[in-house]
């Protein structure tokens, strides 16, 4: 074998420049920790006393844990690592808040589930000034943390809090928000969302990380009459009412949907923020303003909404973009007038709403779910005019929800505590309507990136690369016989793409290819190419052998599709990980049809 058709393509690691981003290397402490953070017990919150379901409550742990008569630090360095490791075998998945993460431009920190796979990448710049860091939900039974420092030298950052999930029956089969809201939501990129093209890379979901456990609901980017992108985001001031928000470590997922129409199958890259504060709310319309801790980076191109404060004004239609259960962004609407509820609504629990300050309509497109809550509500002209309450829900086209009314939350409040004009309006223009706009891009330099993905005789690859997790600004474009262009890049942009085909089996696998894979085995005709071995390799244990032949002769037989935890087609390199871009870019990658010895395989189709 080889070694070099194996290598990962890696060009000069720096900083990663897009917010953290979940890879696909898969690795695990070379020895063990030896230590486990080990989780006590739990907290559990009662949800009868609240509007928001929590999904996740926080643990007690111990950071040291006896090892015979000594007691050893729970994390371990090993090399230019520094791992630990998280016990979560009682529980479904876990979320994690660290603290004083204020990492040196040779430091990077990487949350792995048991298998080793990626599910968190935190860069320097991915942490908010106070050094915190909220992470998504990683599964069990052990979750490792590795902490990577290119010179030895590592921040001595700490466990700050940590939450678990006890039950998995609303989870996904990854254990995670992702893919869990009813069949019956339609993704922001279907048609029906082809004229909120704007308005979607507004939209966020929210991690809300309390004292009593971990909430979701949806909220978005507003502008000010300044237009001078100070990231303010309206959501809704049930989602924090009755709990003690932890703000600092709330976690904003942006740009958090999929490329189409359809469900993806694996969960998109979303640009993470880090930490709020509240600015202003007010029950009596159901709002709440926040102040984003970091800026917006102009780059990810994040859109600040319009909003209309005018009492009179009537919208034609309403549309709400929002993340229900903390799935991926969503779209629904009705087609008709929003009308002003003339009447109080009663939401329990003393939370009563005078009559005239929600907007009650009738969904025609979709419906809504818990982490919904706090979604804006656009106009026809796409301008922001409320934010969801709450309603009834359903798939059976008979959801109603009611809205906090912006114009109420505009002025009616007592103080700057309770108002939306003080800080969406500073200067008091007087101004009640406004369009929203983008952060100008620095004009500069862009570079591209051209892979050309060939079989071993020289045929090109359609549909093979992977660029769910590219940011938003690059432009992929597909060119014909295996050539795929990535442009736009902006000079210093990181970014991974994964090459890999679904196919049968059988594809090109005949009795040829039995004889073929016998003399080698046998040694009467042993392969001496290269790539002959790699082809022939397939359990991809480094060798060629009779395990590879019994599987290929199952294979034909149709015993057998083993082996089954192995793709049939293999990439080299398997991954290119582009870092801190500086210059235009041709990569060449090879395609490779396990078992397919004479290249007799269908390649397209």
């Amino acid at each position: 074998m080889v070694d070099n058709l194996r290598h990962v393509l890696l060009i000069l690691i720096l900083p990663i420049a897009t917010l953290a981003q979940r890879g696909v290397e898969i690795r695990l402490p070379i020895s063990d920790p030896h230590t486990t953070v080990v989780i006590q017990k739990h907290r559990e919150y009662r949800q009868d006393v609240s509007d928001i379901d929590l999904i996740a409550y926080p643990a007690q742990f111990d950071l040291i844990t006896e090892k015979g008569s000594d007691q050893e630090d729970y994390r371990v360095d090993i090399g230019h690592q520094r791992w630990a490791a998280i016990d979560v075998s009682d529980y479904a998945c876990a979320l994690m808040c660290l603290r004083n993460l204020k990492l040196s431009a040779d430091e990077y920190i990487v949350i792995r589930d048991e298998d080793g796979k990626a599910r968190d990448i935190v860069r320097p710049e991915d942490t908010n000034a106070e050094g915190l860091y909220t992470t998504s939900f990683i599964r069990g039974p052990i979750i490792y943390i590795e902490h990577v420092s290119r010179h030895g030298d590592f921040t001595d950052w700490y466990l700050d809090r940590l939450y678990v999930s006890y039950d998995d029956h609303t989870w996904t089969e990854d254990l995670r928000e992702f893919g869990s809201s009813w069949p019956c939501h339609v993704n922001v990129n279907c048609p029906e969302g082809e004229d909120w093209q704007d308005q979607k890379r507004s939209a966020c979901r929210i991690i809300m990380v309390l004292e009593e456990g971990i909430g979701n609901c949806s909220g978005n980017l507003m502008n000010n009459v300044r237009m001078d992108g100070t990231p303010y985001i309206l959501s809704a001031f049930h989602c924090r009412r009755d709990f003690t928000p932890i703000y600092s470590q709330w976690r904003f997922n942006f740009l958090y949907f999929g490329q189409g129409c359809m469900n993806p199958d694996n969960e998109p890259q979303a640009t993470v923020m880090i930490g709020c504060r509240e600015l202003a709310s007010r029950a009596e319309s159901d709002f709440l303003l926040l102040e984003l801790l970091q800026d917006v980076n102009p780059f990810h191109e994040l859109y600040f909404s319009g909003w209309t404060a005018d009492e009179d004004s009537i919208a034609e239609t309403g549309t709400m973009l929002h993340h229900p259960s903390g799935d991926i962004q969503k779209i629904s609407a009705q087609f008709d007038t929003v009308e002003v509820w003339p009447n109080a609504i009663n939401w329990g629990s003393g939370n009563i709403t005078p009559p005239n300050h929600h907007f009650r309509i009738n969904l025609t497109l979709g419906t809504f779910q818990s982490g919904s809550s706090g979604a804006p509500l656009f106009d026809h002209h796409g301008k922001t005019i409320g934010q969801l309450h709450g309603g009834n829900s359903d798939c059976d086209g008979l959801a109603r929800a009611s809205y906090g009314r912006l114009s109420k939350s505009w002025d009616e409040g007592e103080d700057e505590s309770s108002r939306l004009m003080d800080w969406l309006d500073p200067d008091q223009s007087g101004l009640k309507t406004l369009d929203g706009y983008y952060l100008e891009v620095p004009d500069t330099t862009r570079y591209r990136v051209d892979v050309t993905v060939q079989t071993p005789d020289g045929i090109g690859m359609a549909s093979v690369i992977n660029w769910e997790h590219l940011p938003s600004s690059i432009q992929s474009v597909y060119l014909g016989d295996g050539r795929y262009r990535f442009s736009n890049i902006i000079p210093g942009t990181s970014f991974q793409l994964q090459p890999a085909k679904s196919d049968d089996w059988m594809n090109g696998i005949d009795s040829e290819d039995i004889i073929l894979l016998k003399g080698h085995v046998e040694q009467t005709a042993s392969f001496t190419n290269p790539v002959m071995l790699e082809i022939a390799d397939l359990n991809r244990s480094g060798e060629v052998n009779t395990q590879d032949f019994a599987a290929l002769f199952n294979i034909f037989h149709e015993k057998s599709k083993l082996p089954r935890t192995q793709e049939p087609w293999i990439f080299l390199p398997e991954l290119i990980t582009v870092e801190n871009i500086e210059s235009n870019i041709e990569i060449d990658i090879m395609g490779i049809k396990l078992g397919d010895l004479n290249l007799n395989r269908q390649v397209n189709e």
